[in-house]
C-alpha cells in the first residue's frame, strides 16, 4: 500500500475550539511546532496524538480524518470483496467447512457495514 499523507481537519476543528495553537498543543503534550506541522500535513499525525484530538475536540476518528477513514473504508471493501470471491471460489471447489461457512458470513456481513458507512 502507498504512504499516503493523512487527510485531516485538526486546524479546523483546533479553531472552533477556541484555543490557541500553543494552548491546543499543551493539552495534546505536543510542541506547538510538532502540531503545527500536524495540522499542515507537513508530518503525518501519530496514533496517540490523533485519539487526543478526537477526545480534545470532541470528534469520532471519521470527523477528524474524513479524506483517509473515507479511503480506507473504500480500500478495505475492496479487498474485502476479493477475499470474499475467494471463499466463494473454495466452497464451491470443496465440501464447505463450518469454519469457512462462518468466514464467508463475517466477510459479508464487514462488506455490509462497509458498504452503509461510507454512504
Amino acid at each position: 500500500m502507498a504512504i499516503l499523507k493523512l487527510t485531516s481537519y485538526l486546524r479546523v476543528y483546533r479553531k472552533k475550539s477556541g484555543l490557541t495553537l500553543r494552548e491546543a498543543a499543551y493539552l495534546l503534550g505536543v510542541s506547538h511546532f510538532a502540531l503545527s506541522r500536524y495540522e499542515t500535513h507537513i508530518r503525518e499525525v501519530p496514533l496517540p496524538v490523533a485519539l487526543c484530538c478526537c477526545l480534545l475536540y470532541g470528534l469520532t476518528v471519521p470527523q477528524a480524518f474524513a479524506g483517509m477513514y473515507d479511503l480506507c473504508a473504500t480500500l478495505l471493501a475492496r479487498r474485502l470483496t476479493l477475499f470474499r470471491n475467494r471463499l466463494v471460489r473454495r466452497i464451491a471447489k470443496t465440501s464447505p467447512s463450518d469454519s469457512l461457512t462462518q468466514k464467508l458470513s463475517w466477510v459479508t456481513a464487514r462488506i455490509a457495514h462497509l458498504s452503509t458507512a461510507t454512504i
